[in-house]
This record gives C-alpha cells, structure tokens and sequence, in this order.
C-alpha cells in the first residue's frame, strides 16, 4: 500500500503546488494593507534612452507596492541598444 501511494507522489516539488493568480487592484482602489495602488496592469508606452537617443515599446520594471515578489520578464530594466540603466529611460504614453 505505501509503495503505491509513493508513486502516485511526484518526484518533483513544484508538481503538486498550484499557483495562485495575481489579481491587480484596478486604480481607483486601494489595499488597506500599504495603502499603494496596484501596477501590475500598467499600460506598455514608447521608451526612450537618454543616452543613445533611441526608443522602443514596452514598459520600465518598477516593483508594484501590492506584489513586491512579481517580476515581469518583459519589463525593461536596460536600453535594448545600448544597455543604459533604467534610471536613462523615459517612457511616453502611447
């Protein structure tokens, strides 16, 4: 009996988890909990590099007060170009 129950176990940990969805808080409400709005859902705009002059779509990694443990793989934290900082990135709503 117990060498079937081990088989119905998963070798590997993250197998039997499920994970959980981040809800972002639409703007206009607020989390008692750090009183911050959720930015999570922002909107992609043109990103400008200061340094080199060029720009391109996306969006600039900023850590939402809601969900400090979520990082976005697509947001910017350098120039696609030249690979300036983000502090060299300014981004215009489109």
């Amino acid at each position: 009996m117990e060498i079937q129950q081990e088989k119905l176990k998963s070798k590997y940990c993250w197998a039997g988890k499920t994970a959980t969805a981040i809800r972002p808080i639409k703007s206009g409400q607020e989390n008692s909990a750090t009183g911050g709005d959720c930015i999570c859902a922002r909107k992609r705009g043109l990103i400008s590099c200061v340094c080199c002059q060029k720009s391109f779509m996306g969006r600039i990694a900023s850590r939402c007060p809601q969900h400090p443990e979520v990082a976005y793989l697509m947001d910017s934290r350098n120039c696609a170009f030249c690979g300036a900082a983000a502090k060299y990135l300014q981004i215009d709503e489109v």
